[in-house]
């Protein structure tokens, strides 16, 4: 247990860094940062069948990536989705598409590429009704987490 957290290294997810035994050896991240990000990820748009960030998202992204430059050990998780128009398979590759552009934006605004994971899941989970143009607006989204 080189970090001292009471987990032993070879279960700790983060060996170097201080954290609880619930969080496997990892610190828990403060609420208020957890809050900033998913705030900032609901500020991220697209358009119809677009990956191509929306200007509109630039001021919640560069919240993240300062969030990010003032803590080096912590990553990101980037969630693409998108509506239920067009082709379910175009809709995955679209989806990660969209994880994919955040990504990029952070990486150009300073952050390492290995912190930020990327996933796309199409229009499997939406969380709003596909049935009206201001629902599939809310379903045309990312989804973005924090973690040690």
């Amino acid at each position: 247990d080189s970090d001292k957290d009471g987990v032993d290294d070879e279960k700790d997810k983060c060996p170097s860094i201080p954290g609880t035994v619930a969080n496997n050896g990892c610190p828990e991240v403060k609420k208020e940062i957890t809050e900033k990000v998913s705030y900032a990820a609901r500020r991220v748009y697209f358009n119809t069948a677009s990956y191509q960030l929306r200007t509109v998202s630039y001021k919640g992204l560069n919240e993240v990536a300062d969030i990010l430059k003032s803590d080096p050990d912590l990553k990101l998780t980037v969630e693409g989705h998108t509506d239920n128009v067009g082709i379910a398979d175009k809709n995955k590759i679209l989806s990660l598409q969209r994880a994919y552009a955040v990504k990029e934006y952070l990486v150009k605004r300073g952050i390492k590429a290995d912190r930020i994971t990327i996933a796309g899941y199409g229009e499997e989970q939406p969380v709003a009704s596909n049935n009206t143009p201001e629902g599939r607006a809310q379903n045309r989204r990312v989804v973005m987490r924090v973690e040690y």
